[in-house]
């Protein structure tokens, strides 16, 4: 059962209590952080002050601009930065990071159309909103971020929206960049051969990625005391057999970075004994500038792209493994790999790439996108729908929605 308590603003004293019957117009949401990736609320339609939902072909019109009256548009965007919307307009997302509006062009600068289920590819301009179904797609939802403080926050992340885990073996924790990161490690003194993995699932079991950005710290390192000794260690962001940047060394030669599209190279860079930053986006629409596919950014520099579709990866669920491998005969010789700060977005955001490599200091936090983003919404609550503990302004009130 759900219940609502109306503060009159005249006298903050004075408390009602009731059901959702009755209860007149729609409920106006200032400044609330994104829950669900890609939702303003989800399961709800946004709505009109009077309570009505927005209904397309009325209110607003499929395949038009909603942030102006341009080429049919209907201007419903607000494009303040906070507090009440104003008159006329239904909804606003912010970033929190910069505060600044998604359409502000210092910002993100983005064009909000309306698109039926937010069905399709936005450009990297463009942020598809249907009002109809609250949802929004474009703007670089977070899907996974771990500082891995330690082995167990793979899986409890610090931020996650699948059920994300790991497999094999991860030798522990180093340090690289931000205090604690993965640590992977093999090693043999004198005699022996062995390799050591270990498989990051950040969406857990959940396949498809066809679009995407991915950031993350890596350092790897091989030696040996003699030639003829195989030493190695990797780092391999892979999204199913579609795409995967390897970032590898060999004992005895310089670390690459390299990318493969449908298993085969297209191209790589040697970066040097250095703690690299990886960012990838990719698109299999080929909605990236210049109508690339996949952008490979290493320190900040774009070092390989590709205009080659992927296949599709609807059959596989993204990865990221640590593998490290000796063989040594009569001295010693080992391969490390090292991995920091991993993020995941469901967009193809170049956006994020400043904030995230932040001068070379690089960024410890959340970043961009999804839940970083507050909204600013209207929305009209049945009877029986369960709601989050929340205030939200209603028309004269202050309106503390709960469930009982």
């Amino acid at each position: 059962m759900s219940r609502l308590i109306v503060v009159p603003k005249q006298n903050p004293k004075t408390v009602y209590q009731g059901s959702w019957t009755g209860v007149g117009g729609a409920v106006e949401v200032n400044d609330e952080n994104i829950v669900t990736p890609g939702f303003f609320r989800k399961n709800y339609g946004l709505a009109k002050p009077d309570g009505s939902l927005l209904v397309p072909g009325v209110d607003f019109f499929y395949d038009k601009r909603l942030d102006t009256t341009d080429g049919g548009g209907v201007n419903v965007w607000d494009t303040g930065v906070s507090g009440a919307l104003a008159t006329g307009k239904y909804m606003r997302l912010v970033d929190n990071t910069s505060g600044k509006n998604i359409t502000d062009p210092t910002g993100f600068g983005k064009k909000i159309i309306a698109k039926l289920d937010c069905g399709g590819n936005p450009a990297l301009d463009e942020v598809y909103v249907d009002p109809a179904q609250g949802m929004f797609k474009g703007i670089g939802g977070l899907t996974y971020w771990s500082r891995f403080e330690s082995l167990e926050n793979i899986a409890n992340a610090n931020f996650k929206k699948y059920a994300p885990y790991y497999a094999g073996t991860i030798r522990g924790l180093s340090s690289i960049k931000f205090g604690s990161c993965l640590y992977q490690e093999a090693y043999w003194p004198a005699y022996g051969c062995g390799g050591i993995s270990g498989t990051i699932y950040p969406h857990g079991d959940t396949k498809g990625f066809n679009r995407g950005s991915l950031s993350a710290w890596s350092y790897i390192y091989a030696w040996r005391q003699d030639s003829y000794f195989d030493v190695s260690a990797y780092v391999n962001y892979i999204i199913g057999s579609s795409i995967s940047v390897i970032h590898y060394s060999t004992a005895g030669s310089s670390p690459y970075v390299a990318l493969y599209v449908n298993g085969s190279e297209v191209g790589r860079f040697y970066p040097g004994w250095i703690v690299d930053h990886i960012f990838v986006v990719w698109d299999i629409g080929a909605g990236l500038s210049g109508g690339k596919t996949v952008k490979v950014y290493v320190d900040n520099v774009l070092r390989i792209q590709t205009d080659t579709v992927f296949n599709d990866t609807g059959g596989s669920s993204p990865t990221v493994v640590m593998y490290a491998y000796s063989c040594n005969w009569d001295h010693d010789g080992a391969g490390y790999a090292h991995l920091d700060n991993l993020k995941l977005w469901d967009e193809p955001d170049e956006n994020i790439l400043s904030t995230e490599w932040n001068g070379g200091a690089g960024n410890e936090f959340f970043t961009g996108g999804g839940a970083s983003l507050k909204a600013s919404y209207l929305y009209v609550v049945g009877s029986s729908d369960p709601v989050s503990v929340t205030e939200a302004n209603a028309v004269g009130t202050k309106a503390i929605i709960q469930s009982v």
